[in-house]
């Protein structure tokens, strides 16, 4: 996990999103990717998530493992009175992000 040099660059996966976008031709992409995603316990983030006892304490062990997943990501929660903000920025690259990145996360 330490070695970047085995991670795919976050612009690599910016031009495969814009690139995906391009031939499918589809303005909605990243959401309708995202429909088909099931929650399985196969990834850290979905058995973070599903072995949680609450959503909070699940999103609060993501944000603790985040950097397994990417180190272009930051996440975190913002506590609003009754509410709770959930904040994704993504944070490396030259290239900004798609919106399909975004919407599919």
């Amino acid at each position: 996990f330490a070695d970047n040099e085995g991670r795919v660059p976050s612009d690599r996966l910016t031009l495969l999103w814009m690139e995906a976008e391009r031939r499918s031709n589809d303005p909605h992409l990243g959401l309708h990717i995202g429909e088909h995603v099931r929650p399985r316990a196969v990834t850290v983030v979905s058995y973070l998530l599903m072995s949680s006892p609450t959503a909070r304490a699940g999103l609060e062990r993501v944000i603790r493992y985040r950097h397994l997943m990417s180190q272009a990501i930051e996440i975190s929660l913002v506590d609003r009175g009754d509410l709770c903000e959930v904040r994704y920025d993504l944070v490396a690259g030259d290239l900004p992000h798609t919106r399909h990145q975004v919407e599919y996360m």
